[in-house]
């Protein structure tokens, strides 16, 4: 039976709502005082008052990290020092200018989380005299000790000073929410990018007023995640790879971060860091998003299927490591004949029409296939989904593919409450988005419209990681204001492209030209010779289907509560994103300009 025709499981999800203490009250205050939607035109003055926590942070995202700075640690206190705001102790006694600040947080790129499988470490508690101040005599501090893995190899133990009632856990201030479980007292309701409407300019809430601004306009942003560092790789690569220049354009940028990551533990100290440097985040990481991704099909009607394959030159030598790893990670390990280039190239392209269900017929050409092939790694991801809200008719209607030059399409229809804001740039470029959620909730489609007609690649140009961060905090929230009449085409679009040169503008230059770059990769000097990508994608009534294949070729050296109704009608080039909603990134990402059935 076609699985869009099967019912969905509906889950009940229970947020737990805590009474809030003095100091949680107090921390508010000082949080409205500088990150209301008031105060939020002067960057500055935020990020200069909360300069100990933000300093590894940009001025766009520091009262966000403040926000779930406070939230992480309810039972400190914001307590001003000369630098400004930081956290400690309740009543301030203690001395928090040294390692124990917020601020020697590691930058996003090298944040490391423990997998759900992993055990965090039990805080140590232990009592140590505070430091005397003036002529108060010394008291007694309880002090909990926490383990942060800043990546797989190391552990930092961080001491924070906390009253003897506190409930801080291990590892609480780096984790993100598990799945289904809202941030405490995160109810956005205000669109991203804008202030909220109707400020009232001269009034500043009481300290224990219900409704503020740190309620009601504040989405969970999260930017130490292994999401937002495959947001980032994944806007960087689309970027590097340029417009589309005949036409529509997809790709799913987890399957070359995925291929990449696959080489970091055989290259050399050069190479490793390059590596690194471009796909963010350690192939454990990785993992833990490809198995987020997997258990959807456990939960919903929706289906995601990953794949890997390594197909091995008969004479090649493997890494004993390298070959366990891949036996680990399900990687398939299969023997090929490069020599014969008709044959390889047969038994490649089956094994990428069965995983992509027949959607991607050929990865690799028999006139791709060099007999001096020595590995070839490949890919695959194949999505199929159920709109949560399908769309109920569909008629011709006009799409403006270029000033001037329109041309009939068949353009869906549906009226829902749905998620929907704007994003909003200095050059007034911006772009406005729409949620369509597949069933379950976990996964979604987000639709961007340039604000300025036919200005959609100045506005993706300045796209920005913490942008799109906002927008997948908001699909974390429960309360929608928005009724939106969406006219979107059907559509589908098949894509191929190499990404070589992309990643050379990444900065991975050296596995395409070093013979020395996977020094522990075999028993022979090699470089690659191509990374390349096929993507399909399709949009109709009932859902989505989407597939993509990656592969990469390894050669001898020798180469509000009233709802407000939206038009969002998209007559015009637009982005689309297919997203983990619980991850939060992008896994597909589609520049449509000339939408065909």
């Amino acid at each position: 039976m076609d699985k869009r025709y099967v019912l969905s499981v509906v889950a009940l999800v229970i947020s737990l709502v805590h009474a809030q203490t003095n100091v949680q009250v107090q921390n508010r205050q000082i949080w409205h005082n500088y990150c209301s939607a008031a105060a939020r035109g002067n960057l500055f003055a935020s990020y200069q008052a909360f300069s100990p926590i933000c300093a590894s942070y940009s001025p766009e995202t520091c009262c966000d990290v403040v926000a779930q700075a406070i939230r992480s640690y309810p039972d400190m206190q914001l307590c001003r020092t000369k630098s400004g705001f930081q956290l400690g102790a309740v009543g301030c006694g203690v001395d928090r200018s040294s390692t124990d600040s917020i601020q020697d947080q590691p930058e996003p790129s090298n944040f490391h989380f423990p997998t759900e499988t992993s055990s965090p470490e039990v805080p140590v508690r232990r009592s140590e005299p505070s430091p005397t101040t003036g002529t108060v005599p010394t008291s007694t501090v309880e002090v909990v000790e926490i383990v942060f893995n800043y990546n797989p190899h190391d552990n930092v133990r961080v001491s924070i000073p906390v009253p003897k009632t506190s409930t801080i856990q291990a590892n609480s201030g780096s984790q993100r929410p598990t799945a289904g479980q809202k941030t405490q007292n995160a109810r956005p309701t205000g669109q991203l990018g804008q202030q909220s409407q109707n400020p009232a300019p001269n009034r500043r809430p009481t300290p224990n007023e219900e409704t503020s601004d740190y309620d009601e306009e504040m989405p969970a942003v999260m930017v130490n995640t292994p999401g937002y560092q495959a947001t980032e790789f994944a806007l960087n690569l689309c970027r590097s790879i340029g417009g589309p220049n005949n036409g529509d354009s997809v790709i799913s940028p987890l399957l070359p971060q995925l291929l990449l990551a696959n080489l970091v533990d055989v290259a050399n100290p050069t190479t490793k860091q390059q590596l690194l440097k471009a796909i963010r985040l350690y192939p454990e990481q990785l993992d833990k998003l490809t198995k987020s991704l997997r258990d959807v099909s456990k939960s919903s009607v929706n289906t995601v299927e990953f794949a890997s394959v390594n197909f091995v030159a008969g004479d090649l030598k493997l890494n004993k490591t390298y070959s366990e790893d891949a036996r680990l990670r399900n990687v398939e390990v299969l023997a090929i004949d490069f020599r014969q280039p008709n044959q390889a190239a047969r038994i490649a392209n089956k094994w990428v029409s069965e995983k992509t269900h027949h959607l991607i017929n050929e990865i690799v050409s028999p006139g791709s296939v060099s007999p001096d092939t020595r590995l070839l790694l490949a890919n695959s991801i194949y999505f199929k989904g159920k709109w949560k809200y399908a769309f109920i008719q569909t008629e011709p209607a006009k799409f403006e593919a270029a000033p001037g030059h329109g041309q009939q399409v068949n353009s869906m229809y549906q009226l829902n409450k749905l998620r929907y804001g704007e994003i909003n740039f200095p050059d007034d470029n911006g772009l406005r988005w729409v949620e369509l959620p597949y069933e379950g909730d976990t996964l979604a489609m987000l639709i961007f419209l340039p604000t300025q007609r036919h200005q959609l690649e100045a506005s993706f140009r300045q796209l920005r990681p913490e942008d799109l961060a906002r927008v997948l905090a908001e699909l974390d929230t429960s309360y929608i204001k928005t009724k939106v009449n969406v006219h979107l085409p059907k559509f589908t679009v098949t894509d191929s492209v190499s990404l070589n040169g992309a990643l050379e503008r990444l900065g991975v230059g050296s596995i395409f030209h070093d013979g020395d770059a996977l020094r522990y990769l075999s028993n022979e000097a090699t470089v690659v010779s191509d990374v390349t990508q096929r993507t399909y994608l399709s949009v109709d009534e009932l859902g989505t289907k989407a597939t993509s294949v990656a592969s990469l070729s390894i050669v001898p050296l020798s180469i509000t509560p009233e709802y407000r109704e939206i038009r969002f009608n998209v007559d015009q080039p637009f982005l689309v994103m297919i997203v983990d909603k619980r991850e939060r990134y992008p896994v597909f990402i589609g520049r449509i300009y000339d939408p065909q059935e």
